[in-house]
């Protein structure tokens, strides 16, 4: 799979926080621009479309996590296969760019598409999140995404590799406690196995060539 972009605009789509294209040491320059939700930044080039028919036709999956919302809009317009959001959760519990709204949410469902669950602190809740209460944090993203485009919808997308930490999850080993803690909230065993695993495998299959 690939994605238009990154934090940063490209010539194939403005990002979800439109910041011009710097050297990844520069990152500290817009750390505030994830605490807006930008309604008029573009979306895709005429370069990006092109990419996304010719992604496509090469059986690769476009990944909309780092897009603008226009750009979201724009691949769910324009795509004519499913796509997906790898690492994203629903804006309506944590208000930053890089989450998506219930509308997103219900495009991505109606189209097939999935969505995963990130577990970097600031896309999870507004405030300062300790051991105790992440979990409470991400059982309120995948309840409002559960409840916004089903159970089916919602896959596990980490971002292990990009973010700097979990407070309660900050490896690969603790998500069988991670588990065990939704099956005491009282999700259902098919619930939990869908959100681990189920759906990213069923998605997979179903949009990559043979």
């Amino acid at each position: 799979m690939a994605t238009l972009t990154w934090d940063y605009s490209t010539i194939l789509a403005s990002s979800a926080v439109n910041a011009p294209p710097h050297p990844l040491p520069n990152r500290h320059l817009f750390p505030a621009a994830f605490s807006r939700i930008p309604e008029a930044y573009p979306g895709l080039t005429p370069a990006g479309f092109d990419f996304l028919s010719e992604a496509e036709r090469l059986g690769i999956l476009i990944d909309v996590s780092h897009l603008s919302d226009a750009g979201f809009r724009d691949v769910a317009t324009h795509s004519k296969r499913p796509f997906l959001a790898s690492h994203s959760n629903a804006r309506s519990v944590c208000n930053v760019p890089r989450n998506l709204t219930d509308d997103m949410l219900r495009t991505l469902a109606r189209q097939g598409g999935l969505t995963g669950l990130c577990l970097h602190e600031p896309f999870l809740s507004p405030g300062p999140l300790t051991k105790d209460n992440v979990t409470e944090a991400l059982i309120a993203h995948i309840s409002h995404i559960f409840h916004v485009g089903g159970s089916e919808v919602l896959a596990l997308g980490t971002d292990f590799d990009g973010m700097p930490g979990n407070c309660a999850i900050p490896d690969i080993s603790r998500l069988p406690l991670f588990a065990e803690q939704l099956k005491k909230a009282g999700f259902t065993s098919g619930q939990i196995d869908n959100l681990f695993y189920k759906n990213a495998l069923r998605f997979f299959k179903e949009n990559l060539p043979a």
